[in-house]
């Protein structure tokens, strides 16, 4: 795996959808042709997201001792297309990659981590499922920042859907995941939420994660996390969902990995349920308490974040009615 090479790829790309939206969470409907351009570079075809699962396919085969051949028989599927998955050529259909995993043994943790890398609702659906995650809950996706957006500005789904002209069964599939909005959709909802301008890229291309180069160990991403954090706690009160909900994805794709960055899955949740206190969102707060109670159910395991989350539940039911 070869992760700072594309994490640089990433950014460069990154960067020119950035020089191509400048200004364009301050302008309505028009700068809708723009924001098609600079997402075909950004998304380069798919490419981060096919190179993602096929280095993850790989990892578990060869870690498995399994031959391509072995694993394109089990799963019903050609050697060939296996191997253009793994190379990151192409990416497999929700049905392959689920006869691909389901071949590959692979089990509830790493099938989550697989499918958090696509962005076809049926992918997403995989992830809404408690035992399919192994306990880690579903990680945060670009629609969660699309509700977050909706409820911070304190409107309601009927408002928002009358602000961009569409159906409230529309936003609400949007924000479950069920549905895409299109970009022009994207863009007419940043400017009615008055979003940042690095919301409209994530919910644009899909990807709430910021860092350029990802550590190659937990110890140096649970530094980097640790001091992402303190910055965002430190920054004055403002829109700060977009900054929670990255540091949370990046802790989940570790976590679903690796059971030490459990504890910082469960810190992050704990504060994002704190900072969703801050501004009264408790239906908001009480899930992500009781997501950190899960990850560290015993106050020995991390007193800190143990308490955090008590202190939060317990605040949600009071205040919620």
């Amino acid at each position: 795996m070869q992760p700072n090479s594309s994490a640089r790829r990433k950014a460069k790309r990154r960067s020119s959808f950035v020089n191509g939206l400048q200004g364009a969470a301050r302008t309505p409907p028009n700068y809708g042709t723009e924001a098609r351009r600079a997402e075909t570079e950004v998304h380069g075809g798919g490419t981060d997201m096919t190179e993602r699962i096929g280095t993850l396919l790989w990892e578990m085969r060869t870690a498995g001792g399994w031959s391509q051949g072995q694993v394109a028989r089990a799963a019903g599927v050609s050697k060939a297309a296996l191997s253009q998955w793994e190379s990151g050529a192409r990416s497999p259909r929700v049905p392959e990659l689920e006869a691909a995993l389901t071949a590959l043994q692979a089990d509830a943790a790493q099938r989550a981590l697989v499918f958090a890398q696509m962005k076809a609702p049926r992918a997403l659906r995989h992830l809404r499922r408690p035992d399919d995650t192994d306990g880690l809950g579903a990680p945060p996706v670009s629609y969660d920042l699309l509700r977050a957006m909706r409820l911070r500005k304190g409107w309601t789904q009927e408002r928002t859907a009358g602000a961009v002209g569409v159906t409230r069964s529309a936003v609400a599939r949007w924000e479950q995941g069920e549905r895409l909005p299109a970009t022009a959709q994207i863009q007419a909802l940043c400017y009615a939420l008055g979003a940042r301008e690095d919301e409209l890229i994530a919910l644009t291309t899909g990807d709430l994660t910021v860092s350029p180069e990802e550590p190659t160990t937990w110890e140096a991403k649970e530094a980097d996390l640790n001091a992402r954090l303190r910055n965002v706690l430190s920054a004055p009160p403002g829109l700060k969902d977009l900054d929670h909900l990255a540091l949370r994805r990046e802790a989940w794709n570790w976590a679903a990995r690796n059971a030490a960055a459990r504890p910082m899955l469960a810190r992050l949740c704990a504060y994002h349920g704190i900072h969703y206190r801050s501004t009264r969102r408790w239906a908001e707060a009480e899930p992500l308490a009781k997501q950190a109670l899960l990850l560290v159910p015993r106050q020995e395991d991390a007193p800190d974040v143990f308490l955090r989350s008590l202190l939060v539940e317990a605040s949600a039911v009071v205040y919620s009615g």
